[in-house]
């Protein structure tokens, strides 16, 4: 069985679930390291209740300590709205590094990656009508 709690992070922390009859949104951050030096990419894995499509968009936003994030001014990336194919019952990664390799991240500088999922699943092209389960993303840097 399943068992994300909607919209919250589940006792094991394992995933959020995005109910499948509502707009719903997931968060997470993420700290550049001290080691980074390039951004290679950002895979989101995911597991669907049923088969159709989601109506996604995905915005990233990358801040340091004393910026205030999602003002319109500091650096933010996004991929906009658009249908991603799910699968039934089984984990499936989706790259949505579109949604943040237009930022400029530093290293060392306290510097952190803001990472927000948006799912309409009351929009005609969401198809999928039921829950979807956010289990994690994967950023891979150089």
């Amino acid at each position: 069985g399943h068992n994300c709690a909607a919209n919250t992070i589940s006792d094991g922390g394992v995933c959020v679930r995005m109910l499948g009859d509502q707009y719903s949104t997931v968060g997470t951050v993420w700290g550049v390291p001290s080691d980074f030096s390039a951004f290679v990419s950002l895979k989101m894995f995911v597991l669907s209740h049923s088969a159709g499509n989601l109506y996604l968009n995905i915005r990233t936003v990358a801040v340091a300590a004393g910026e205030q994030p999602w003002d319109g001014s500091s650096d933010e990336d996004a991929i906009a709205w658009t249908t991603y194919a799910a699968s039934y019952s089984v984990v499936q990664v989706l790259d949505v590094s579109a949604a943040m390799n237009g930022l400029t991240l530093v290293s060392g500088n306290d510097h952190w990656v803001g990472i927000h999922v948006r799912r309409d699943a009351t929009h005609n092209d969401d198809t999928q009508d039921d829950n979807l389960d956010v289990m994690g993303f994967e950023v891979i840097y150089s």
